[in-house]
């Protein structure tokens, strides 16, 4: 008897500390969000003073940039700016750009982009003003369905320059200038001639 109530003892322990013990909750609430802590702090100290309510990062899912605070010289001024993507509690995700204002680190522009979730970011000059453009991917409806959105900070605000659909695109240099391009291929889609 001692030996059956040892080893019900050990099984509910063990039931008690795994997942299992909560057969019906939500594995979301098992799982906390990424926060922004340590020497980038003030990046979390800005995002707190602008965002009005609770916030979540959101990370790019493929690409050199999969972290939801990129830092990047994006004026070419020598200072670091920062890019940041988090979502609201009704699933819509925002752009953030990030730099320093005197002494302080605050949020510059903020605004929503049109996906529930970032497949890519990029950072290239387009326009051939020194000052790299910001380019996102979002995952539209399918693997084959996904809006580019191309955004310029030279006014010191997010301004977005264009949107295009995509299945796949690379940033290249094809006229040998000293200006990138955006090679976009698009799959189900028919090319129209101009007569």
């Amino acid at each position: 008897m001692k030996r059956f109530a040892a080893i019900f003892l050990i099984f509910a322990i063990m039931f008690s500390l795994s997942a299992c013990a909560r057969p019906f909750s939500d594995p979301k609430t098992l799982f906390k969000s990424p926060k922004i802590s340590g020497d980038m702090q003030f990046i979390a100290e800005a995002l707190d003073k602008a965002v009005d309510g609770s916030y979540e990062l959101v990370s790019p899912t493929s690409g050199d940039y999969r972290t939801a605070c990129t830092a990047v010289d994006l004026n070419s001024d020598g200072t670091t700016e920062y890019i940041v993507f988090y979502s609201l509690s009704n699933g819509e995700i925002h752009l953030v750009y990030i730099s320093k204002a005197g002494d302080e680190w605050r949020v510059i522009s903020d605004t929503s982009v049109s996906s529930n979730a970032i497949s890519t970011l990029q950072f290239a000059d387009l326009c051939k003003t020194n000052t790299l453009e910001i380019i996102i991917g979002d995952p539209l409806f399918s693997e084959n369905q996904n809006q580019l959105s191309i955004f310029s900070v030279d006014t010191g605000e997010l301004v977005c320059l264009a949107k295009e659909s995509y299945t796949s695109f690379v940033i290249c240099n094809l006229t040998g200038g000293n200006k990138s391009q955006i090679f976009i291929t698009e799959i189900g889609t028919v090319a129209e001639s101009v007569p």
